[in-house]
């Protein structure tokens, strides 16, 4: 509805390339470090368009007019919310990744935080609504984790080179 039909959804991120300092650059085991920051934020408006309003559509049933001519009755096809808002989900990251050995064994460790609020659901109403639902946003849900993957080459030549590769996940 009008005052929510523009949102605004910053993000950022950082880098920093450890391995290319100074105190870091002779280490000779050392091929790569890096250190990621960042910060997001993501609108959702996957609803059908105009759900702000009340539309109407002709039902199956038909009526018969004084003179017995027929109509077709046109009836709200659901509620209007007019306080519709975008969902917003605001996400924060941070990893690492890191390789050693002429890049033999390479791997990266994540973090993340990432709230979603103003979820835009279908809620269900009471017989007495005449209808089945609003849609409305309602809601807040939360997701943090940690992903860890880790690669290695076994063999590494110019005939054979043979890899492998492991990651985990943890999301609550």
């Amino acid at each position: 509805a009008k005052g929510n039909r523009w949102g605004y959804f910053p993000a950022a991120s950082f880098a920093w390339k450890i391995k290319e300092e100074g105190f870091l650059r002779n280490a000779a085991a050392l091929s790569d470090l890096k250190l990621r920051l960042g910060y997001g934020e993501v609108g959702n408006q996957n609803i059908p368009p105009y759900s702000y309003l009340t539309p109407f559509g002709a039902t199956e049933a038909f009526l018969a007019d004084a003179s017995g001519g027929s109509l077709i009755p046109v009836v709200p096809l659901n509620l209007a919310n007019p306080d519709l808002k975008w969902e917003t989900a605001i996400q924060y990251n941070a990893g690492l990744d890191f390789s050693l050995f002429d890049d033999r064994l390479s791997g990266t460790v994540d973090t993340y935080l990432k709230t979603s609020s103003d979820l835009l659901l279908k809620v269900s109403l009471g017989p007495t609504a005449g209808f089945d639902f609003i849609t409305a946003n309602q809601g807040d849900i939360e997701n943090k984790g940690l992903e860890v993957s880790l690669r290695g080459d076994i063999i590494r030549n110019d005939n054979v080179k043979w890899s492998m590769f492991g990651n985990i996940s943890f999301n609550r």
